[in-house]
């Protein structure tokens, strides 16, 4: 059922969502499901401090890309893209620095990773972008089939001690995150 209110709430499709314990729970569902040990996951400098504590709990190498100005630097990250890179995790906008990558250079840069890196855009912000030039990424989604949004009832909704987060992907990538996903991550009263 919450599935399916956030589809219809966000004019998505339901099979392309899945829940979590708060986005943290999906953002490490998706480092558990898409990297093995020895792999890369490339994080930002100045970037939410939970991804570089998922990705080791993964038994990844963490590569930090350099930021610039305090924001997160498409250009660097491509930089440290290597034949060992599986993810790729940035915040829009940034988390804590509050900067934005914009719609343009978001799809620039999209365009020149590799089809095999998921790359996870977290949008626990997203709500509180007005301006036209910012995309949350949802309608990136069947353009980029790598891409992967998460997304959080604790900010703009203010819910955080319910726990409860969303993820929207591509089909393919959903049914590979519930496969790992655990039973009851999602408790009832979060979901009510």
């Amino acid at each position: 059922i919450l599935k399916k209110e956030i589809a219809r709430t966000f004019n998505l499709k339901h099979k392309n969502i899945i829940c979590g314990n708060g986005s943290d729970d999906i953002l490490s569902i998706i480092a558990q499901t898409f990297s093995t040990e020895n792999d890369e996951v490339i994080c930002s400098e100045y970037g939410f401090t939970y991804y570089p504590i998922i990705a080791k709990a993964a038994g990844c190498k963490v590569i930090i890309s350099k930021s610039e100005k305090l924001g997160v630097s498409c250009s660097n990250i491509i930089k440290s893209i290597s034949n060992k890179t599986k993810i790729i995790f940035i915040a829009n906008p940034n988390n804590p620095t509050g900067t934005i990558i914009f719609k343009d250079e978001l799809c620039d840069f999209l365009t020149k990773v590799p089809e095999n890196i998921i790359v996870v855009l977290d949008g626990a912000y997203s709500e509180f972008i007005t301006n036209r030039k910012y995309t949350d990424g949802i309608n990136l989604i069947n353009k980029f089939k790598n891409l992967i949004i998460t997304r959080t009832f604790s900010k703009v909704f203010a819910l955080a001690g319910l726990r409860l987060g969303w993820g929207y992907a591509n089909q393919k990538i959903i049914e590979l995150l519930e496969r790992v996903r655990g039973p009851f991550n999602v408790n009832s009263i979060a979901q009510s």
